[in-house]
């Protein structure tokens, strides 16, 4: 009984030490471990963010006057951009293209020269257009341009350089030296003429005062037996106002091209023959011009005979072979330094060597038969 009691009271503490221990002991929560997906950010395309042309004054005075256009294009990223300028005349420049490797900003600039004496240009104006990657309109630089009525005195004279009458091998350049003179500042804007009504492209010189400006044109021309009576160079100003020069002029006699023929003749194969007759003899001619030509050719014989014409065509430099026959003898008969002959007739008459030969026949027996009875 006692026994019983002790074990009775050892299973109950020990009841109450496992109860406390549950009690004691800390929640611990289970969080479940999520995955967050990963999520792509589209790239976006690098752009012009703005293109912004600084202002131009204004200007009154004498003209042609020069206005300075200065842009920046602001990009957010490396791209090429494409641009152009507008101006209120309606002109377009040529497409222009700038490098950005990295976000930034650049700096673009052009001019335009403009006015003429007494001119007024009100509300003019010129922008940069942005084309690619992506097509934006700056804002405009207006501007006005009032000149004065105030004519710079100009004048043009020209002069061919060197000979003004030619007579020779062509083509020939001719040179041209024109000398412009004014009274005062000014822009000239000037063009060459031609006697065959050919126009060169404009050009511009700046002067910063008065004075004077040499400028030079060349003229080459001229074909083979050609002539040239009276042509002539002639500078024209166009601004600030216009005027022309005296016309240069000169005379070209072009020399008759000539192609340089030749020819030769030889005897293919023996050139000394006895033996059974007739014999044919052949013969070769080499014909070599120079240049293009048309050459016409014929045989002579040392017999008088004469072949009929022949002609050949030369696209160029180069050589021809042309041939011939000549069959003759008769029995017992010789022919001594007997020979053929080629004569080129035109571009220009040309013989060549004699081609000889020596030919003896053999006499031809003739069988006789007598019978007796």
């Amino acid at each position: 009984m006692k026994n019983l009691k002790i074990i009775v009271y050892l299973f109950i503490s020990l009841i109450t030490i496992i109860s406390c221990s549950k009690d004691d002991a800390p929640e611990i929560e289970l969080t479940p471990e999520v995955t967050t997906p990963e999520v792509s950010t589209p790239e976006v395309a690098a752009k012009v963010t703005s293109a912004t042309l600084g202002s131009v004054d204004g200007f009154e005075g004498p003209c042609a006057k020069t206005f300075d256009f200065e842009a920046e294009i602001k990009v957010d990223g490396p791209l090429t951009v494409k641009y152009t300028w507008l101006r209120s005349d309606s002109a377009t420049s040529p497409e222009e293209t700038l490098e950005f490797e990295e976000a930034g900003t650049k700096t673009v600039s052009t001019t335009w020269t403009l006015g003429g004496n007494g001119g007024s240009y009100e509300e003019y104006w010129q922008q940069l257009k942005v084309i690619s990657p992506n097509e934006m309109l700056s804002n405009k630089a207006e501007f006005d341009l009032l000149c004065d009525e105030e004519t710079v005195a100009i004048t043009a004279t020209t002069a061919v350089v060197g000979e003004e009458d030619f007579t020779g091998e062509c083509p020939k350049k001719f040179d041209f030296e024109s000398e412009i003179e004014v009274s005062g500042p000014t822009t000239v804007i000037y063009t060459w003429l031609r006697s065959d009504g050919a126009t060169s492209p404009e050009e511009t010189l700046e002067f910063e005062e008065a004075g004077t400006m040499i400028v030079t044109k060349s003229w080459t021309l001229g074909e083979s037996g050609t002539s040239y009576e009276d042509y002539w160079q002639q500078l024209k100003i166009i601004a600030p106002h216009e005027m022309l020069s005296n016309k240069a002029e000169f005379n070209l006699h072009c020399d008759e091209e000539i192609v340089a023929v030749t020819a030769t003749a030889s005897v293919i194969g023996e050139d000394d023959f006895s033996g059974e007759c007739p014999k044919k003899f052949d013969f070769e001619g080499t014909i070599e011009a120079s240049g293009p030509t048309t050459v016409k050719y014929t045989w002579l014989r040392s017999d008088g005979a004469t072949s009929p014409e022949v002609t050949l065509v030369f696209d160029g430099a180069g050589t021809k072979t042309v041939n011939k026959t000549w069959t003759l003898g008769g029995s017992g008969s010789s022919y001594e330094n007997y020979w053929q002959q080629l004569k080129v007739i035109t571009p220009t008459e040309v013989l060549s060597n004699k081609a000889e030969f020596d030919l003896h026949c053999d006499e031809e027996i003739v069988s006789i038969n007598a019978n007796a009875s």
